[in-house]
């Protein structure tokens, strides 16, 4: 793979099949799966390049750049992180295993993030996370994120904090921990409208909180549309 990348001038498009070493750089280049089990094996960085249709990587960076029809699985500390301007459409990214503390299923750092058609499933920390940056989300669902033994009181859906901004049409935000939803600090905004956000678990060990809402220091929260049901503690708590 690293010999077909370095050969490539933006504009390319290279054809994968099967699983091969991941670890690239892709600057305006983009990587199309041809099978089922098409895949990169140790990630990729997108510098306006792009991975599409069929395939799965381990971890993804964009600092400019788009994912189509890909599954992010089995990363340590970020399944996709943005620092750039980004675009994801019919992505999935699970399974992720904070090792360290991490293990964000996407984490939006200050960078851009456009997505449509996004499944966020079963990784650990926080779901969707989003610092400074700002994202929108045109149908997502957001389940079952776990704590890691670095946070045990984790487990939350949407997370915005340090004047970001995230923004969700048609959301459905279940079974998570702690919190749903959480939004932190003066200048974010938590936009939401057609939103399910239910069964949200308290914390692992000590089944302590488990809201559906919680927001303090001064974040904008704007639902519309939005139903929060059988959450554990309450629907919404404001500090």
């Amino acid at each position: 793979m690293a010999a077909a990348v370095a050969a490539a001038v933006p504009g390319d498009v290279i054809a994968v099949r099967g699983k091969v070493d991941g670890g690239v750089v892709l600057a305006g280049i983009a990587v199309v799966g041809t099978c089922t089990d098409s895949g990169l094996d140790g990630g990729a960085t997108l510098r306006g390049g792009a991975l599409l249709a069929r395939s799965e990587v381990g971890a993804v960076e964009i600092e400019g750049g788009s994912l189509r029809e890909v599954v992010v699985r089995g990363a340590a500390e970020v399944g996709v992180r943005v620092t750039g301007a980004g675009a994801l459409r019919d992505v999935v990214v699970a399974d992720t295993t904070g090792p360290n503390g991490g293990g964000w299923g996407v984490f939006v750092e200050s960078g851009a993030l456009m997505a449509t058609n996004l499944t966020i499933w079963r990784n650990t920390n926080v779901g969707l996370r989003v610092v400074g940056g700002r994202a929108e989300v045109d149908g997502v669902v957001v389940a079952d994120t776990r704590p890691v033994a670095a946070a045990p009181f984790r487990g939350r859906g949407l997370q915005v904090e340090q004047g970001g901004t995230l923004v969700a049409r048609a959301a459905v935000v279940v079974r998570n921990r702690n919190s749903a939803l959480l939004a932190a600090d003066q200048g974010s905004v938590l936009d939401l409208d057609g939103a399910y956000v239910a069964d949200t678990l308290g914390n692992e060990g000590t089944n302590t909180f488990g809201d559906g809402l919680t927001a303090f220091d001064g974040a904008d929260i704007r639902l519309s549309r939005t139903w929060l049901h059988n959450n554990r503690n309450s629907g919404v708590t404001a500090v």
